[in-house]
Order: C-alpha cells, then sequence, then structure tokens
C-alpha cells in the first residue's frame, strides 16, 4: 500500500495513534507538574521526554494531513478558508472562555484589576498569533510554571508555517 492510500483510507489508525501520542503527553506532563523526579524518558535517554517523541508524531501526522489536504484542493483560497475554519473558531472560543471564565475564577488578584489590566486584554489577541500569550493576570502564578493558562498553544504558530509551507 502506498502512503496516500493509507492517508486516504479510513482504517489509517491516525486516530489511534494521536490519541496514544495525546497521552504519552500528558503522562510526560504530569512529572514536572506534580514536582516529581525526572521523566522515565528523559531519565534514560538524558534528553528527550515521552511528550517530545508525543509531539514529534503530531507534527509528521499534521505534516501528512495538511499535504492532503493542500493535494485535494490546491486552491490558496480555499485551503487557506480550510485552515482557518480548522483553527480559529477554537481557539477563540477558548480565548474567550479563558479571559472571561477561567480568568476570573482562578486569579488571586481583585477582579476590577485583572480586568482593568492590559494583559487581560492583549490576551484576546492570540487567536491572531501576533505575539501569543501565555498568561492571564494571578492566574496559576503558584503552578510550577508559573502563569502558563494554555501553554499548548505554542505549537500553532508552527502549524501556520507549515501551512505556509505546504501552499
Amino acid at each position: 500500500m502506498l502512503l496516500s492510500e493509507a492517508i486516504n483510507g479510513k482504517r489509517n489508525n491516525f486516530d489511534l495513534i494521536r490519541l496514544s501520542a495525546a497521552v504519552l503527553v500528558l503522562f510526560s506532563h504530569s512529572y514536572p507538574l506534580s514536582a516529581r523526579t525526572t521523566e522515565p524518558l528523559q531519565s534514560f535517554t538524558g534528553y528527550d521526554t515521552f511528550g517530545t517523541l508525543a509531539v514529534e508524531v503530531f507534527f509528521l501526522i499534521s505534516g501528512l494531513l495538511i499535504t492532503k489536504s493542500w493535494m485535494d484542493t490546491p486552491h490558496a483560497g480555499d485551503f487557506i478558508r480550510k485552515r482557518f475554519l480548522r483553527i480559529f473558531p477554537a481557539f477563540a472560543a477558548v480565548t474567550l472562555l479563558s479571559v472571561f471564565a477561567l480568568g476570573p475564577v482562578f486569579t488571586q488578584i481583585p477582579l476590577k484589576e485583572y480586568f482593568s489590566s492590559r494583559l487581560t486584554w492583549s490576551y484576546l489577541g492570540n487567536p491572531f498569533m501576533l505575539p501569543t500569550r501565555y498568561s492571564l493576570p494571578g492566574v496559576f502564578e503558584s503552578n510550577p510554571y508559573p502563569a502558563a493558562v494554555n501553554g499548548s498553544i505554542w505549537s500553532l504558530p508552527l502549524e501556520i508555517l507549515m501551512y505556509v509551507a505546504v501552499h
């Protein structure tokens, strides 16, 4: 079977592979977030973690699927529209929920100060990724990774760069 045939099929196991990678990321992140000892793969290799391996798997699968998307619709406008609709609505919703639901519940500063902070309002620009903000005022500041409200968004600018590279 050719790779192009596997990507087009419904039996390619990409969902299972992505689920497995997501579980590896959760497992890997549980170590630093709970202040436990070094993650097992990192102890073994001295460098890579299961999370690093999982992210590389995500990037590989994304690269294949992004390329397939371009090959299925090799018109810039349609490709950009599809990619935009894949990311922007969910990212905008998560950003709004972070600022107006999660932030007010978890901030350690008075709500008046939270809502008057420039950082609160600049976080709303995240779906546009210029620049990406990771913190909200007073939110999660005592966590092992202080102030990271949604650390996983670091990969989105890279994904968009890949859209441009494929196009």
